[in-house]
């Protein structure tokens, strides 16, 4: 799907368009109500410039500073990984924020379940799949 299938369209002769949309029955809200003790905040993503996480963690760290029942949860890998790390580092919230790396299907939809807000900064994206992932959720 999005605006890439044009390209490779070119390139490869028999590829087929498949809509977006996630498996209701695998992604789904969970059974038991979500402990409100804690605010969780999640990003599902690439970590990379275009996702604009920077932003994300200085946003938090803003509410994190006011309220200290809330935590982000990062999961995904990525090129920027280093130093968003540092930057957790440096905005002193190293014990708000938690990164998974790539994390899989089953693994990840308990993710979604435990959270309350899912977050999404990137400069630019088409309608990532993750958005539908977390509404199901």
């Amino acid at each position: 799907g999005g605006d890439v299938y044009h390209r490779i369209k070119n390139w490869c002769k028999n590829a087929r368009y498949v809509e977006i949309g996630v498996d209701i029955d695998l992604f789904r809200p969970p059974v038991h109500e979500k402990d409100k003790s804690e605010i969780r905040f999640l990003f599902v993503g690439r970590l990379i410039k275009i996702k604009n996480l920077p932003f994300l963690l200085r946003s938090f760290s803003v509410i994190a500073n006011k309220y200290p029942q809330v935590s982000l949860h990062i999961v995904g890998d990525g090129e920027e990984k280093k130093n968003l790390k540092r930057l957790v580092k440096t905005l002193g919230i190293s014990q708000k924020v938690k990164f998974y790396g790539h994390v899989y299907k089953q693994d990840l939809i308990s993710i979604y379940q435990k959270s309350h807000v899912f977050v999404i900064t990137s400069k630019y994206d088409n309608f990532p799949n993750v958005v539908l992932e977390a509404m199901s959720c």
